[in-house]
């Protein structure tokens, strides 16, 4: 292809494409094409260049709003830092009154803090490394000495239940001792106040 049929456009590009392909099928079939012969391209090619040109058509609008989306771009990525300052100024007031009680609490803290800087920055507790082993063995003792006495109340509340019932069983025992002593002094009182039988034959 020489310079002089070069290619304006892709619409001129198709046209040409079409033509060719038309003096071809000419050359062929000895004849000019025709639409209605079943090996004809020409149908195809309709519906290739038809498919082409959509598929241009939607670049350039792609192009389009690529341009665009440069141009507007920097307005679009700020838009999320603009989004929480549009509200008017009474209602974040109206948020601000809301948070009062909050706000209060929190810088009562913030001023506890302050006011124990000193604390915390004595010399007393930057030098409690070296004593960090110590403690270490100190929580341990503590907690064997916790599960030691869970351990010992544990076995107490068991001594205490099985001394309760042993008494339990102690008051049945003397109830029942003490009505049988009180029946035998009752039988030997009835035996004395008998009158002795003498026989005088």
């Amino acid at each position: 292809m020489d310079q002089a049929e070069g290619l304006s456009s892709p619409e001129e590009a198709l046209l040409r494409l079409e033509e060719r392909v038309a003096m071809i099928e000419g050359l062929v079939m000895g004849s000019k094409a025709n639409c209605d012969d079943e090996n004809s391209l020409v149908d195809p090619l309709l519906e290739i260049i038809t498919k082409l040109r959509s598929l241009t058509a939607s670049r350039d609008n792609y192009n389009q709003l690529a341009k665009q989306y440069e141009e507007y771009g920097d307005f679009i990525d700020k838009l999320d830092q603009f989004e929480g300052n549009v509200e008017p100024d009474a209602v974040k007031w109206e948020h601000i009154l809301a948070q009062e009680d909050k706000l209060r609490d929190k810088a009562t803290l913030i001023e506890s803090i302050v006011s124990k800087k000193d604390v915390v920055d004595s010399n007393a507790l930057k030098d409690i490394d070296p004593l960090l082993p110590k403690l270490e063995k100190i929580r341990e003792l503590l907690i064997r000495q916790d599960e030691q006495a869970s351990k010992l109340s544990e076995e107490t509340q068991d001594l205490i239940r099985n001394y309760h019932q042993l008494m339990f069983r102690l008051k049945n025992k003397m109830i029942t001792w003490e009505k049988m002593l009180a029946a035998i002094e009752i039988s030997e009182k009835s035996s004395k106040k008998e009158p002795s039988m003498i026989d005088f034959d």
